[in-house]
């Protein structure tokens, strides 16, 4: 869990999931992490080129998820609350396309991969 607020405008705000993604030894020194936003997917929701699907099967997250990979942003570490899960296929954070799900037919490396959130 992660939290986002202040933010201005449109940048994505609330305690939320995080994707952080960084090598450990660098997370080791620096006092900041690299995260992206999750948000959850929605049935009938288009997703868009700059944003990645992740299925509960890879992500361990309850539902769906979006990864807004343009909200990327650099985050103090005194605002993660506690972590929750892991990408659990390295390499790859979305599966072959499910006929349930929507296409996406993008990969995207979550090498290093930790999910931070309570609750999505």
């Amino acid at each position: 869990m992660v939290n986002l607020d202040s933010t201005i405008g449109s940048e994505q705000s609330k305690t939320r999931p995080v994707l952080v993604f960084c090598n450990e030894d660098i997370n080791s020194v620096l006092t900041v992490l690299t995260g992206i936003p999750i948000t959850s997917f929605k049935e009938g929701r288009k997703i868009y080129i700059n944003e990645v699907f992740i299925s509960t099967k890879v992500s361990g997250l309850k539902r769906y998820s979006i990864l807004l990979c343009y909200q990327i942003r650099t985050i103090d570490k005194k605002r993660l609350i506690k972590e929750i899960g892991k990408i659990k296929n390295e390499g790859t954070a979305v599966t072959k396309p499910d006929p349930v799900l929507p296409p996406f037919g993008k990969h995207a490396s979550m090498r290093n991969s930790v999910i931070i959130s309570d609750k999505i």
